[in-house]
């Protein structure tokens, strides 16, 4: 589901990765939260996903730096959110795009693991499955993709408290804290009611349409 604030919530810490600045180090905390995504998921849907579950599921082909690596890397840049409205204008493009394809795959793997497709399926087959439908979506002109960045405007305070809570958790170390505590500060006062908002029956029904494709391809 669209509106659900855990799948928000992820899209939104995602929204956070481009600002920071060095070549790769977004991607390596998107795929950080790709797989907290999935043990968040796991725990609603009460399914089992071991470890080497959750690697298959976020599998790449690229290296990845630890998290510790990128906790320096984040802790380079903390003058630059004074800046904030700047720096989302600069970067909206790939702040919202971002936030969109993680909210696109968020929405399969929910359905997925409500159906407990990795059992069936195995994680392999179903990341497959995922990145082939995700694969056939025009990210750029996805209904989704206007809706959070409708969403994202007018959650920018949110998006501000998030990172600061997630630049002092850094600090404090630990990537897993620090994200917590981005998510709890984003929620805080209705935070991202503005994102929850803008995601209305259209970009809802897209989504609901390629969770339909997702299980139509895994059973072909």
């Amino acid at each position: 589901m669209s509106d659900d604030d855990l799948l928000l919530t992820h899209a939104a810490l995602v929204a956070l990765t481009p600002l920071v600045p060095l070549p790769f180090v977004d991607e390596m905390a998107r795929r950080h939260l790709e797989r907290r995504l999935l043990r968040e998921l796991a725990r609603r849907h009460t399914v089992v996903l071991s470890e080497a579950d959750i690697e298959l599921l976020t599998a790449s082909t690229e290296g990845f730096l630890d998290g510790k690596a990128i906790g320096r890397r984040l802790l380079l840049m903390p003058f630059k959110w004074v800046f904030k409205r700047v720096l989302l204008a600069l970067r909206g493009k790939a702040i919202i795009e971002a936030a969109s394809l993680a909210l696109h795959r968020a929405a399969l793997y929910d359905a997925a693991l409500e159906r407990d497709l990795v059992r069936i399926h195995g994680p392999d087959r179903l990341r497959e499955a995922v990145e082939a439908t995700l694969k056939g979506v025009p990210i750029a002109t996805s209904p989704v993709t206007a809706a959070i960045k409708a969403g994202l405007t007018a959650s920018q305070d949110a998006l501000a408290r998030g990172y600061d809570r997630l630049r002092r958790g850094v600090l404090s170390g630990g990537l897993d804290g620090a994200y917590d505590g981005a998510a709890s500060a984003m929620r805080e006062d209705g935070g991202l009611a503005g994102l929850r908002r803008s995601l209305s029956a259209r970009p809802r029904e897209h989504l609901a349409r390629l969770e339909r494709d997702l299980l139509e391809r895994l059973n072909d």
